[in-house]
């Protein structure tokens, strides 16, 4: 499963949400093979400039006798990096452009994450019909979150 970012244009989101968007959070295939020519698509012009920058760097080491290695690294290293982070720089740059993060969906597609989304009750701006669970007091996880540490840690804080 992937999750998907909800953003949300200036200004909220119109009645149809036709600009809202959904950005996957996840291992992108076309960054990783292309990381420069994809950030450049996405309109990330400095990070996209440095991308291609490193990759002609990279490739520029490995011609380089005996420095075949430390360039393919480099290289896999920015492609990496862009394939992993590169949603979260799409995301980042249109929260720069007052974009607002409504919210995460975890869901298998694209399809299915906007489903997901646009049923929510409190997306829809429809009134929940529900019980009002916030009025409940939370409950006191202390004890539970000191005793889930992974089997280490028994509850007296001892080995």
């Amino acid at each position: 499963m992937a999750s998907y970012l909800v953003l949300t244009p200036p200004g909220g989101p119109e009645a149809d949400h036709a600009r809202t968007r959904f950005v996957r959070d996840g291992f992108s295939l076309i960054a990783f093979l292309f990381p420069g020519l994809w950030l450049l698509g996405k309109r990330l012009w400095f990070s996209g400039a440095l991308a291609l920058i490193l990759q002609v760097l990279a490739i520029t080491i490995a011609r380089q006798p005996g420095l075949f290695f430390a360039g393919l690294a480099l290289a896999v290293a920015v492609s990496m990096l862009v394939a992993l982070e590169g949603p979260s720089l799409v995301a980042g740059d249109l929260e720069r452009k007052d974009w607002t993060l409504d919210g995460i969906v975890v869901a298998d597609d694209i399809d299915t994450a906007e489903e997901l989304y646009f049923n929510d009750p409190a997306t829809a701006a429809a009134t929940p019909s529900g019980p009002d669970w916030s009025a409940l007091p939370a409950p006191n996880n202390a004890r539970r979150a000191a005793s889930s540490a992974l089997g280490l840690l028994d509850f007296d804080g001892g080995r």
